[in-house]
């Protein structure tokens, strides 16, 4: 029996070498499977990273070509703004004369901000728009006011009644007299149209039922 014990004993250690030499074979093995899958993964990583770059590249150009567009309509919009504002004072010299002293002034501070560089394009912009939607609205308003004219040689203080821009009128304020402005001065009218003058002024007033009105016409020139 104790040659049986002694026999096996040197069978384990036989093996042992054995044993140990496959240890290190098993552990390479999953090591190159463990490289191997993660190569893979490296791999997908990558292609994945090319995806991402190329849509960052795309979305760079895209955005270089929008500044580049929004360069050039900077440099055309001021032109075009200083056209426009030039036109507008063009037409106020022209138009009937109203408001004149504050539509001048309104023009020259939007002529000061189109050409100040510290304010944006969107704010000059908007301006401009402001002061075209205000001289249109001009057409399709009546209003009374105050002011002083030159009236057969004099400066007179009278009350006048502007309708839209298609004509103006005055009367005294004695109410004696009555006028309308023909494009180049004030000329008088006569006593049944200034009647009408001041049926105009009072339903501008609102201070009584809308009443149909016959008022002489002269186009501005």
């Amino acid at each position: 029996m104790k040659k049986l014990h002694l026999w096996l004993l040197a069978l384990v250690l036989s093996m042992a070498p054995a044993a140990q030499a496959a240890q290190p074979q098993k552990d390479l093995k999953v090591k190159y499977y463990e490289l191997k899958e993660g190569m893979r993964g490296t791999g997908a990583d990558i292609e994945r990273m090319k995806d991402i770059i190329a849509k960052q590249e795309q979305y760079i150009t895209t955005t270089n070509n929008k500044i580049i567009e929004l360069e050039n309509m900077r440099q055309n919009l001021v032109p075009y703004l200083k056209e426009v504002i030039s036109r507008l004072e063009d037409n106020v010299n022209k138009d009937l004369p109203f408001s004149r002293d504050e539509r001048i002034k309104t023009l020259s501070e939007l002529k000061y901000t189109v050409a100040d560089s510290k304010t944006g394009m969107g704010e000059k912009l908007k301006k401009v728009l402001d002061a075209l939607k205000t001289e249109m609205d001009y057409g399709y308003s009546v209003e009374n006011s105050m002011g002083e004219i030159q009236y057969k040689g004099e400066k007179l203080q009278v009350h006048l009644f502007r309708l839209g821009r298609v004509a103006m009128y005055m009367r005294t304020i004695d109410d004696k007299e009555a006028g309308i402005y023909n494009g180049k001065e004030w000329t008088p009218v006569s006593k049944e149209y200034g009647a009408e003058i001041q049926k105009a002024m009072e339903n501008a007033k609102r201070s009584k039922s809308t009443e149909f009105v016959n008022l002489p016409l002269r186009v501005a020139q």
